[in-house]
């Protein structure tokens, strides 16, 4: 049969040549043929118009792979032969069905988490500066979307506790065999809460950090970009696959930024996505002097009086979320007066521009508080705030988040649910139960302990000697209660809190550079306008529609009952005993009358309701 498809397909009927298939596709189920002998018959076939049989071979792919890794046996000599097919398909530029069709099948084996390994990742990723369209958008929208699909697919396939119920009917006659039911729904039960508790989460990273060589991904990508002739959909798609992969993987790419200015204007479609993918390109390690021009651009097409407030408002946003993923830019020359003239828009009459506005200026206050005036600063400002220069980075000396616990102990900062009323004195740390090696030499052989240091909710920077004092870090063992009160510090003061005292200032808080930039976040504030009386009337109109009563549908005609009642219930009844009660005269009398053609008569109501046979 393989011969003969492989050398009469396209001439036979499209039905004779499914049912071949089908039949192949059995003995390959039954294990009688390989599937390195059968796959290559398939990737020939892919090229015949017809999109059943196409549908066909796909599937069986997907489900032969998935069946011969979910059971046992030696899997992994299987996906090498049978992913050296596929991804030897996906490479080859000559034949774009085959290359679709084998690249919808790995992309439909990583969502069902069966190849997940950073093979299949790169070679998606080749497919992604292919020269046909349609390769190129399938391995792009893989990369953009794939966890929220498999996101999505979680969320579907768990299995709700509420439909493990078990029903007992409690309220009915217990029956042997009901019992039996009952007692079998109880153990599949049982069985799927144990599978689910005994099932260990799979983690999963995501397909961009999975890229071998993300730097060549993206210039490749962008240089198919800047000479492309494709729809400008596609090019979006291109654009926020390059801005991710500069994002994610903190890439220099510095032509990328200079090729978004071209959109960057107020009357360009899709404008609010493009700024959404140029702060998905910002990142610390771009120089702050290649992205100055951005943000003037932004400025002057956005962020002027003849634009309208909502695009003011997109403009403001957009600099704010530039600024605080490179706050470098802030040290650039001439920047002061480009802060105080966005600064002013805290003031507009618009709520969406004002909202705007003051997000930046607090944005400021924390980063750079000397470029803004000094009405606009804030009291609680630190006056010596400075964002780092370029290339410099922040060390850590000691455990993170420690000095956010020495404060706390120091008064300085309080957590919401606690009253603060803190005991002087002196911190005892529980035992781990583990010995730090060399802690008996360090003592000595006279057993002399540690000189312990006070820790005082009262204490000041420097201890009575004039001595500086060390870090908490230094002078104790921190304990699990302590990194937990580390982190609530840490979630509750990301935000702001509340001082007592001191210059205290905690960081601003990044998004996550792995994950992509929602343009929604971009969007102006939008006040809800007041509606008129006929918008509200109809408002009102329709939420009555669904307690109208609804129009009558017909019912049962009393033939139709009687033709389904039961047995009891009729066997009693009139016509049943007059039918007995004829003789066989009667009976051929009565079929002589009713077989003379005559027609029967439907009353007006009868014709009205709607007949069920």
């Amino acid at each position: 049969m393989i011969e003969f498809l492989r050398e009469n397909a396209s001439n036979v009927a499209p039905d004779l040549r499914l049912t071949l298939m089908q039949a192949l596709i059995l003995l390959r189920n039954r294990d009688f043929i390989e599937a390195t002998e059968l796959l290559p018959l398939i990737f020939e076939l892919l090229e015949i118009q017809d999109k059943t049989l196409r549908a066909l071979m796909c599937t069986h792919i997907i489900n032969d792979i998935r069946k011969r890794n979910t059971s046992g046996g030696n899997k992994n000599n299987f996906n090498k032969k049978v992913q050296a097919l596929l991804f030897s398909m996906i490479r080859q530029e000559d034949s774009e069905m085959r290359a679709k069709k084998s690249l919808d099948v790995v992309v439909e084996l990583y969502r069902r988490r069966i190849w997940t390994d950073g093979a299949t990742v790169n070679t998606i990723a080749a497919g992604c500066t292919s020269k046909h369209t349609k390769i190129m958008v399938t391995a792009l929208n893989f990369f953009l979307g794939i966890e929220s699909k498999m996101a999505d697919d979680d969320d579907e396939t768990a299995v709700d506790t509420n439909a493990l119920e078990v029903k007992e009917h409690r309220h009915s006659r217990k029956t042997l065999s009901r019992a039996h039911r009952t007692e079998r729904q109880t153990k599949w039960k049982e069985k799927k809460i144990r599978d689910l508790d005994n099932k260990a989460p799979q983690a999963l990273f995501p397909a961009l950090q999975l890229l071998n060589d993300p730097q060549g991904l993206a210039e490749g990508l962008f240089r198919k970009l800047r000479g492309s002739n494709e729809r400008f959909e596609v090019k979006l798609l291109a654009m926020n696959m390059v801005s991710r992969l500069i994002g994610s993987h903190q890439l220099l790419l510095l032509s990328f930024y200079s090729f978004t200015q071209r959109y960057l204007t107020s009357h360009q479609k899709h404008v609010t996505q493009v700024l959404s993918y140029l702060v998905q390109a910002s990142h610390p390690l771009v120089p702050p002097s290649d992205m100055v021009p951005v943000i003037k651009t932004i400025a002057n097409n956005f962020i002027a009086d003849r634009c309208p407030e909502e695009v003011i408002a997109v403009g403001i946003n957009g600099v704010r979320e530039i600024l605080s993923r490179i706050p470098s830019i802030l040290t650039e020359p001439d920047m002061d007066d480009f802060v105080q003239d966005i600064s002013l828009y805290a003031h507009n009459k618009n709520k969406s521009v004002t909202m705007a506005g003051r997000s930046f200026v607090n944005l400021i206050r924390e980063e750079y508080p000397a470029l803004l005036k000094r009405k606009e600063r804030g009291k609680d400002h630190v006056k010596d705030a400075k964002p780092l220069a370029y290339g410099q980075s922040h060390v850590s000396t000691g455990v993170e988040g420690a000095d956010l616990l020495e404060a706390y102990e120091r008064g300085e900062l309080e957590l919401s649910d606690e009253s603060g009323d803190e005991e002087d004195g002196f911190v005892e740390c529980e035992e781990e139960g583990e010995d730090v090696e060399g802690e008996e030499e360090e003592e000595g052989e006279e057993g002399e302990a540690p000189e312990l240091v006070p820790v005082s909710a009262n204490g000041s920077a420097e201890d009575r000697q004039g001595r500086k004092r060390p870090r908490i870090d230094a002078v104790r063992i921190l304990g699990a209660e302590d990194f937990a009160r580390i982190e609530r510090l840490k979630a509750e003061f990301k935000v702001g809190g509340k001082r007592r005292g001191g210059d205290y200032r905690t960081g601003v808080s990044k998004s996550d550079l792995d994950d992509g930039f929602a343009p929604s976040d971009l969007d102006a504030y939008h006040v809800n306008r007041r509606k008129n009386m006929e918008e509200r009337m109809a408002t009102v109109l329709q939420g009555r529609e669904k307690f109208m009563m609804k129009s009558h549908a017909g019912g049962l005609t009393n033939t139709e009952k009687r033709r389904t009642k039961n047995q009891a219930m009729v066997k009693h009844g009139r016509a049943v005993r007059e039918k007995i009660s004829k003789s066989s005269k009667q009976v051929v009398k009565g079929a002589r009358r009713n077989s003379k053609g005559k027609v029967k008569i439907l009353m007006k109501h009868d014709k009205k309701k709607r007949r069920r046979t």
